[in-house]
């Protein structure tokens, strides 16, 4: 399954430092923004708003799925996970299933 079929802008997140802000004291996303970020877990603090979140293996597949986390959440951390996908597109998480292959 290609993102870019489904976004228009794919933000790769590569420095510690864009990792650990990620998504943190924005207001909002757009629908068609999707973020990489390269890390096994993630946090939700100081956000404003939920977002749907996928965890993928070296291997781009899908190990896990979160819909709508909420704001000051920590999420669980997975050895396993090397990517994460956080977004607010309702329509593509619901089509993502665990397994699946993401290419980005």
């Amino acid at each position: 399954m290609n993102i870019n079929k489904y976004f228009d802008n794919v933000i790769r997140l590569e420095s510690f430092f864009q990792n650990f802000k990620g998504l943190m004291f924005k207001k909002s996303i757009d629908p068609l923004d999707c973020y990489i970020l390269e890390t096994n877990g993630i946090h939700t603090f100081f956000m404003k708003f939920p977002i749907d979140v996928i965890y993928l293996d070296k291997n781009k597949e899908v190990i896990k799925k979160r819909e709508k986390m909420k704001p000051y959440q920590l999420a669980s951390i997975s050895l396993k996970c090397k990517y994460v996908l956080e977004f607010r597109n309702e329509q593509f998480i619901k089509k993502v299933n665990i397994g699946d292959i993401i290419h980005f």
